[in-house]
């Protein structure tokens, strides 16, 4: 699975999903959440991200995306982090997860086109 992780993601988060076998990569530092949104796409990477403009579908239509993966867990604990995730990419793959814009919180993930 090829991810993208938005530079408000944990870098300790991004080593271990690598280390889980997952092609993480850090998005570029300063970038738009237009161009973010854009490079994902090109790299065919689904995007992780906390930011919450990325659940306006208007700006960006999850359906022209490899999925888009926002983190609603509150505080952002590492170990909280780590279990929601591993979790979904149990339950969904990369094809279930294309087009879509998932919320993840701790104990839940609202799926949408």
């Amino acid at each position: 699975m090829k991810l993208l992780a938005d530079e408000n993601i944990m870098l300790r988060l991004v080593g271990f999903l690598n280390k889980a076998g997952f092609d993480t990569k850090f998005a570029p530092k300063g970038w738009r959440n237009s161009e973010l949104f854009l490079l994902a796409n090109k790299e065919e990477r689904i995007l992780l991200t906390h930011d919450k403009h990325f659940l306006n579908s208007e700006l960006f239509p999850p359906k022209l995306s490899s999925g888009i993966i926002v983190l609603r867990i509150h505080p952002p604990d590492l170990a909280k982090l780590k279990s929601a995730l591993l979790k979904l990419f149990k339950e969904l793959s990369e094809e279930d997860i294309k087009g879509k814009l998932l919320v993840l919180r701790e104990d839940s993930v609202e799926i949408s086109a």
